[in-house]
């Protein structure tokens, strides 16, 4: 997972972190990209900032059971359950929490 910054003198700053397993789920790439600019806002300004995944591979080796944090092994199970209803009734049927205070929407 890449994490891009532009600062407002378009310096750009590329950060990379390996995760451990596979994954298709936004929560644990989010929590994985938060964490890169965790580590790079202090105080700095960003007129851009974007996050990209490589070394893709098939989805049935994502995301293996989560033995020690069941915690996790919900939220995967919630997030695809999510998608289930959003390929069916279109992908404004549900939104995270994270949306509602912001009034750009997802354009179908």
């Amino acid at each position: 997972m890449t994490l891009k910054l532009k600062t407002a003198d378009f310096k750009l700053r590329t950060r990379t972190r390996r995760l451990a397993d596979p994954t298709q789920l936004a929560d644990r790439i989010f929590t994985a990209a938060d964490a890169l600019l965790a580590e790079e806002a202090h105080g700095q300004k960003y007129r851009l900032l974007g996050v990209s995944v490589a070394d893709l591979c098939e989805s049935r080796f994502a995301d293996p059971a989560d033995l020690v944090d069941q915690k996790a092994t919900r939220k995967a199970a919630a997030e695809r359950a999510m998608d289930e209803v959003r390929q069916k009734f279109g992908k404004r049927a549900l939104e995270t929490g994270l949306v509602f205070g912001n009034h750009r929407r997802h354009k179908e």
